[in-house]
């Protein structure tokens, strides 16, 4: 390399061309950065690419025989370096990997996230509400902790405004499944129970394999006295638990047996058959009374 950079000009005449210049070596650098993974391989292109796109350019641009001192190389090398780093995304994402969708590379957001969890176990959402508000301030795409605010305002009943900090979250990660689920019962809460099923059919679309989205669904079915639709989205919840000891198991079982009492009393028994083929799941229909009394009781 100190050959090369022998026949780099460093001495530049005026701020504005070397200015010129160094943007212009960076941004052929940049284009040519290929298959880095790691600092050190990003360090090894540079020092080839560095040497090939000074030599080139200053030549372009007429400014190679005004030579001058290694150390004036070095400090052109810094300056394109600075660029790269202010300019080029590759070099951003290696020097300074970004988070997950969601969360944050911002050591003091972070640091105030993790403050308001303690606060939230303790179930002191008042102190935790300014921690977090904090946390999104140093980090606005910080979906987790736009989520954890809405967290403890909904724990407040303070529902509509719950609603708009999820609303935040999914801006930033618009598959983030807790905050469509979150964000679907605030509707259900505030009686949108349109807005409540369209926000279920969101984790549908994005999470098929959950049964979260079909199990809400179900719910908000089963409360419009949507039975068929409320049968046909239980049946499918009840094939994506993968654990009858999960909490909503049994709901969903309750969610079946409720739709299934109101298809019969209201003649429709071939629903209920070409729903339980369809989904190749086998009804158990409880005893008529039990039924009843079910329903009553709800």
């Amino acid at each position: 390399m100190q050959k090369i950079y022998a026949l780099i000009l460093l001495f530049i005449t005026t701020p504005l061309i070397a200015q010129k210049v160094e943007q212009k070596i960076a941004d052929q650098i940049c284009a040519e950065l290929k298959g880095v993974e790691s600092a050190e391989e990003l360090d090894q292109q540079f020092q080839l690419l560095f040497g090939q796109a000074s030599v080139k350019i200053l030549q372009e641009e007429e400014e190679l025989e005004k030579m001058a001192s290694v150390n004036k190389v070095q400090l052109l090398a810094q300056n394109v370096q600075e660029i790269l780093i202010s300019r080029c995304s590759i070099v951003q994402d290696i020097l300074s990997p970004k988070a997950p969708l969601g969360q944050s590379s911002h050591p003091q957001a972070k640091l105030l996230y993790e403050k308001a969890n303690l606060e939230m176990e303790l179930a002191s959402f008042q102190k935790a509400i300014p921690l977090l508000k904090k946390a999104v301030k140093l980090d606005p795409e910080f979906a987790w902790a736009w989520d954890h605010l809405a967290i403890c305002y909904r724990r407040m009943n303070k529902f509509k405004k719950a609603s708009k900090y999820y609303k935040k979250a999914l801006e930033i990660d618009p598959k983030g499944i807790i905050s469509l689920q979150n964000l679907a019962v605030c509707y259900r809460m505030m009686d949108k129970p349109e807005y409540s099923i369209s926000t279920y059919q969101k984790i549908i679309d994005y999470h098929p394999d959950s049964p979260e989205g079909y199990f809400g669904v179900a719910s908000m079915a089963l409360l419009q006295e949507k039975w068929e639709m409320a049968l046909a989205h239980a049946l499918q919840a009840h094939k994506r638990y993968p654990d009858p000891n999960h909490p909503w198991f049994q709901d969903c079982q309750d969610v079946i047996q409720m739709s299934v009492a109101q298809l019969i009393k209201n003649k429709m028994d071939d629903k209920v058959q070409e729903l339980s083929e369809l989904h190749e799941v086998k009804i158990e229909i409880q005893e008529n009374d039990k039924i009843e009394n079910d329903l009553e009781s709800d």
